[in-house]
C-alpha cells in the first residue's frame, strides 16, 4: 500500500511540473506565419514552437530559454534577461508584434524531405551561433532550410539539439 501512495504522489508532482503543451498562451500551428512564430508558455522560462509529428502535422512543443536566469520574449521572439522583459507581453500576446521572420535560405547540406530531416536541427555551415531548421514552404508539406540564430551568448549543439552556454559547449557538429 504505502509503494502505491509513493508512485501516485510522484505522478502527480510530475504532471504539476511538468511543462506541457496545453500550458501555450494563444499558440496555434495553422498557417504559415502561426508555424514560423514562438509563442509564450505559462512558465516565461519555456516557449512554444511549432514543430511536425510523425504524422506531418503541426503541434506545440515546450522549449527552455537556453541561458539560466533569461525569460521568453514574445515581441522580440527570443529569451531575454529580466531587465528586457516585459512581463504583460505574453498575456496580451498580439500577433501583430511579431514580424514575419527574414528567412536566410542556406545549404545545410541536408534536404527537408523525410520526417527524420524535418524534424532534425542541423549545424550552421559558417556559424556556430547559429542553426538550420527545416520551415513550412507556401506549397503545402514543401520544407526548406532555413538559417535560426541561438540566443546572444549561446552556440548550437547538435548533440543536444539546442542553443547552449559558451562555457557548456563543446563541438559536436558532423564532419
Amino acid at each position: 500500500m504505502p509503494k502505491f501512495t509513493v508512485i501516485t504522489l510522484l505522478s502527480v508532482i510530475g504532471s504539476i511540473s511538468g511543462q506541457s503543451r496545453e500550458s501555450c498562451i494563444a499558440s496555434s500551428c495553422k498557417t504559415f506565419k502561426e508555424v514560423s512564430t514562438l509563442w509564450c508558455h505559462a512558465d516565461p522560462t519555456h516557449f512554444c514552437q511549432c514543430r511536425t509529428t510523425a504524422s506531418g502535422t503541426w503541434q506545440e512543443q515546450v522549449m527552455p530559454c537556453a541561458r539560466a536566469g533569461t525569460f521568453f520574449s514574445y515581441k522580440r521572439q527570443t529569451c531575454v534577461t529580466v531587465d528586457m522583459w516585459d512581463q504583460g507581453e505574453c498575456f496580451g500576446a498580439d500577433e501583430s508584434l511579431v514580424k514575419e521572420p527574414d528567412a536566410e535560405l542556406v545549404n545545410c547540406g541536408q534536404a527537408c524531405v523525410t520526417y527524420a530531416d524535418i524534424t532534425q536541427l542541423w549545424c550552421h555551415p559558417k556559424d556556430r551561433n547559429a542553426f538550420c531548421q527545416c520551415r513550412p514552404t507556401a506549397v503545402q508539406k514543401v520544407f526548406e532550410p532555413v538559417k535560426m540564430p541561438c540566443a546572444n551568448g549561446t552556440l548550437f549543439s547538435f548533440k543536444r539539439q539546442t542553443c547552449m552556454q559558451e562555457g557548456l559547449w563543446t563541438e559536436s557538429c558532423p564532419q
